[in-house]
């Protein structure tokens, strides 16, 4: 018998985004074990931002059609004559919408397996439209897994849809290889504020700088860079850098924008701070325990309670409460030995956010499905 073969489906592979660099790591991982297909949807006018590894079968295709009922259709059927005429053994979409459902549906009546898996969360009312929350529905009834980066998220699956828990496995990312760092040493010196995350109004940023603004003023030494992608959202930028200005925090909190050398800087800061409104699996985190950064951030749904230990490695503050994070950030400007502390601490618990343990995890799923 020869190997089985999967295939994974998702959209938009020319964009920088997390959804997109877990699709290409699980095609270019399960190339050492399966012949793997990649069909990426909506990619055609574009070149892929992370790169597939050469045995992956790639396919780039733009959605057909301008209406959301016939892009769905005519894509289905598409996936359909590839899935047969591939005999593919398990289809994962690597998105629980757009293409979950056409994942779901095209796997309906052939002997291929389907798998979504959830980016974000069910929570999340930033990117759950009507027709978004009706493609978790329907792929929750037809698909033979539903794969959550949570388990907070696998209960909700139960809750909102009666998902029947046979069907549900909680899987989280993994932490790049790259970044790992046995000699990463805490700048304990710095008097600098971290945060990274795209321009997106989910991400909270003027929650951020209502909290620099009870901050900073009172020490005129520290500063917060934020680092992302602002691209393709002006609106958005404009009116943080407003706000920024009218704080009269210019040069305090400072957008970086996009930089290619960004794993290499976390050494520079002195902890990280997530003022997100909603997440999924926040790697963010990952990241920034994995370069022995203490962490604050608020108990959003879904992922930084699973990351941060409150109290140990950082801490967890309710979502929204502005005057409480302010308090937390100055706790550990104030407290030097409490950063070291949670620096200490904070790779104790990725061990089961390493590569061998969650691929462990979905080879064991595509082999008992």
């Amino acid at each position: 018998m020869g190997k089985k073969k999967i295939c994974l489906i998702r959209g938009d592979m020319n964009l920088a985004g997390g959804g997109q660099r877990v699709a290409a790591n699980l095609a270019n991982e399960f190339c050492e074990k399966y012949e793997v297909h990649f069909i990426s949807f909506n990619t055609m006018r574009g070149t892929l931002f992370y790169k597939l590894d050469p045995r992956v079968i790639y396919t780039g295709r733009d959605f057909e059609g301008k209406r959301w009922r016939e892009i769905v259709l005519k894509n289905i059927r598409f996936l359909r004559r590839y899935l047969i005429k591939n005999k593919i053994d398990t289809a994962i979409s690597v998105n629980a919408t757009n293409t979950g459902i056409i994942t779901s549906l095209a796997c309906a009546g052939i002997p291929c397996k389907s798998v979504c898996c959830e980016h974000t969360n069910l929570a999340n009312t930033y990117y759950s439209s009507r027709g978004e929350m009706l493609s978790r529905r329907i792929g929750s009834l037809l698909a033979d897994r539903i794969v959550t980066l949570t388990k907070t998220d696998m209960k909700a699956y139960k809750e909102k849809f009666g998902t029947k828990e046979k069907k549900l496995c909680s899987i989280y990312n993994w932490i790049d290889d790259s970044l790992k760092d046995e000699e990463a040493v805490y700048n304990s010196e710095s008097k600098k504020i971290m945060t990274v995350g795209r321009l997106d109004r989910v991400k909270g940023y003027e929650w951020l700088v209502e909290a620099a603004t009870k901050v900073l003023p009172e020490y005129p030494d520290w500063n917060w860079d934020i680092y992302g992608d602002w691209d393709g959202n002006e609106e958005y930028k404009r009116e943080i850098e407003t706000l920024i200005k009218a704080k009269d925090l210019q040069g305090r909190v400072n957008l970086m924008g996009k930089v290619n050398d960004l794993y290499r800087r976390y050494k520079d800061y002195s902890f990280y701070v997530m003022t997100s409104k909603f997440e999924g699996l926040p790697m963010v985190l990952l990241e920034a325990k994995q370069k022995k950064l203490p962490i604050i951030s608020f108990d959003c749904p879904t992922g930084p309670s699973e990351i941060i230990r409150d109290g140990i490695d950082g801490y967890l503050v309710e979502k929204g409460n502005i005057e409480a994070l302010a308090q937390k950030i100055e706790t550990l400007i104030c407290d030097r030995k409490l950063r070291e502390k949670f620096s200490e601490h904070s790779t104790e618990n990725v061990y089961k956010f390493e590569k061998q343990t969650v691929l462990k995890q979905w080879i064991e799923l595509i082999e008992t499905i």
